[in-house]
């Protein structure tokens, strides 16, 4: 039920006295430091007093039979949920803080104190009512937060910080004050300062003046030397000032202390350099003046040219720089010749923009080869190192020049001789290449001629003769093919075909042209294949079955008993072929230059099984020209095992084509 305004004057001095007494109690509800209201169970403003409307700031008249719950502040509307249950369905009486959305968009917090109330017996609704307190609490809430604020910053101060009461016990010290004593903060509090840091090391007077001038109000300031909580000491820049309240009473003090130990062992250090001033200038001079002299010394005794560069011209020059250029004497050109003036012309553009760049910090080193010009206006080539510096205060350049004319004539003849020597290479390459053709053509018409004479003399003595004869030339035929191919790959000219491959036939036909040496030798010889493998891919017939040829053979070769085994098999898209022996073994320092021309295990190996050293390094060329590798694990007496991995790009193999 809405309390009668009041009316705009008091009443009368005859009023009656209970109109009186209304009128006062009524002024004092209207204008009561804090906010009335009453809601209904829907919680609808049914009673609001001025104070509570200014708060939400809104004319009365529009509050009546509003609800009130729009008027809370959307973050502040769960709290305020959970309060009005509180009040009408338990406790019947609950307080809290929250915030109001007033018409001009701005918060107010306030404090609710609310309180369940039956309604009126006049009011025929008989649910229970609320009736609310609010209190303005922004200015306090503006209040705790500039304290939280002002806390977390005395918190994170590299100045320890200490508040006492007037008696001088701890009621709050910073983190920085414990790190500085090395305290504990259970340890410091309600103890004075004084005992726990006290060091010994001042008088008893010094500390009667301090609290003497505190107790008068005034602030102190000075040093102390304290002891931490270890025993060690340090020294404290420390200010004590009295906290007063309205009344002038002083109830606190507050100290901020600032750890100076280094700076007073600085300043007992420079009172001791100080004290001996004289003495060190002295040294010191004549110091300077001995480097000064060893490093003029050093500049004017350089192999190379030593310079300063600023506003484009030389500031300094050491006398080799001068020697370089052709003149007799720095000063002929330091401070006088404009530094593009000592490069040629086609440089000149080039190395003034990387000075510039230089100069301007965007470029950290200058490195540059360039011709430079004698006074005589010959050529010479220079290489420079540079970088900026500082030089009576403006930016510059201190950098070094070489003379690099002869250097570079050299490895320009150095350049030629290399590239007649890859030509005479080549010309090897190719001689052997034609020299092995030549030679083939008329061995192969003597093995030809020794076959016929093999087959017309079986059964007589001539048969062992053409044998013999036909052995040996189809062993130079080996030595002719190898290095045919060797010398073909290395003049760049063996070309691989890309076609289909039939990998059971490959190894197959490896197999088949080893079988039979190794039978001769009581070997077994044996053949694995993977479940996996394809029936065929993409590659090179003839040199794949080269390069599995050449290692069954040496795997034959260099096994005298037990067994030589090839392998195929696939791992996702590389197509691998493994031969294994139980042969003699190859020694690690071996292994290091297998593959390499000409090369075998060692000179005992040549002469016991001959071969020319050409065929693992002509396999390992051919395994990397298909984009494979070749590579062996070996140990003596225990065999060896060779694995070749080539790219594998499935196929149908020609005969499914």
């Amino acid at each position: 039920m809405t309390p009668p305004t009041l009316p705009d004057d008091l009443p009368p001095e005859d009023a009656p006295p209970l109109d009186k007494t209304y009128a006062r109690y009524l002024d004092l509800y209207e204008h009561a430091p804090v906010g009335y209201l009453t809601l209904d169970r829907a919680e609808r403003i049914i009673e609001i007093n001025l104070t509570g409307a200014s708060l939400l700031g809104i004319e009365r008249r529009t509050l009546l039979q509003t609800p009130f719950a729009p008027f809370i502040a959307n973050a502040y509307r769960p709290r305020w949920r959970q309060h009005i249950r509180a009040v009408l369905e338990h406790e019947g009486r609950h307080d809290c803080e929250l915030a109001l959305h007033r018409l001009d968009k701005t918060d107010t917090h306030v404090r609710l104190d609310s309180l369940r109330v039956a309604p009126p017996s006049d009011r025929p609704d008989p649910a229970p009512m609320v009736r609310i307190t609010l209190t303005d609490i922004t200015h306090s809430k503006r209040t705790e937060a500039q304290l939280q604020l002002l806390s977390a910053a005395l918190d994170a101060s590299a100045n320890a910080v200490v508040i006492t009461d007037r008696t001088g016990l701890i009621e709050w010290a910073n983190p920085a004050f414990l790190t500085m004593t090395g305290y504990g903060i259970d340890e410091v509090f309600g103890h004075n300062p004084r005992d726990l840091v006290k060091s010994g090391r001042h008088e008893e007077r010094f500390f009667q003046d301090l609290w003497q001038t505190i107790v008068a109000g005034k602030v102190w300031r000075g040093e102390i030397v304290n002891r931490r909580k270890d025993g060690s000491l340090y020294h404290e820049q420390q200010t004590i000032t009295p906290v007063r309240d309205e009344c002038g009473t002083i109830h606190h003090y507050i100290a901020i202390k600032q750890d100076v130990t280094e700076r007073v062992e600085a300043e007992r250090d420079l009172q001791v350099y100080r004290d001996n001033l004289e003495h060190i200038v002295a040294a010191r001079t004549a110091e300077l003046t001995a480097s000064e002299n060893r490093f003029r010394g050093i500049v004017e005794q350089s192999f190379v040219g030593i310079f300063i560069l600023q506003d484009n011209y030389l500031r300094f020059a050491n006398r080799r720089l001068a020697e370089i250029l052709g003149y007799a004497d720095p000063d002929e050109f330091v401070d006088k010749t404009p530094v593009v003036e000592l490069i040629a012309p086609e440089d000149r553009e080039r190395i003034a923009r990387k000075i510039e760049l230089r100069l301007n910090q965007t470029e950290l080193h200058i490195h540059h080869d360039f011709v430079g010009l004698r006074a005589n206006g010959s050529r010479v080539e220079l290489e420079v190192h540079g970088r900026r510096i500082d030089h009576e205060g403006r930016p510059a350049i201190i950098g070094v020049v070489m003379d690099t004319t002869a250097r570079k004539a050299a490895e320009r003849a150095h350049e030629a001789l290399l590239t007649e020597a890859e030509r005479l290479a080549r010309a090897k390459g190719e001689f052997l290449a034609n020299m092995s053709h030549e030679i083939r053509t008329p061995l192969n018409a003597v093995l030809g001629l020794a076959q016929l004479g093999q087959r017309e003399s079986a059964g007589r003595g001539a048969f062992a003769t053409f044998s013999r004869i036909l052995d040996a030339g189809e062993l130079l035929l080996g030595v002719i093919n190898d290095i045919l191919d060797y010398s073909k790959i290395e003049a760049g000219k063996l070309t691989l075909e890309h076609s289909p491959v039939d990998i059971d036939k490959l190894v197959q036909r490896a197999v088949a042209m080893n079988a039979e040496r190794a039978r001769a030798k009581g070997l077994e010889f044996r053949l694995e294949k993977a479940a996996d493998l394809p029936p065929g891919c993409l590659g090179d017939a003839l040199r794949m079955t080269q390069i599995l040829v050449n290692l069954l053979s040496n795997a034959v070769k260099f096994t005298e008993s037990g067994n030589v085994t090839l392998s195929a098999l696939r791992e996702r898209d590389v197509l691998i072929f493994r031969v294994s022996d139980t042969g003699i073994g190859i020694g690690e320092e071996q292994i290091e230059r297998l593959f390499d021309a000409f090369e075998q295990a060692d000179n005992s190996t040549t002469r016991r099984f001959g071969g020319t050293g050409l065929g693992l390094a002509i396999s390992k060329r051919l395994a990397e020209l298909m984009g494979g590798t070749i590579g062996v694990v070996s140990q003596p007496n225990l065999g060896s095992l060779f694995e070749v991995r080539l790219p594998l790009i499935e196929a149908v193999p020609p005969k499914q084509a």
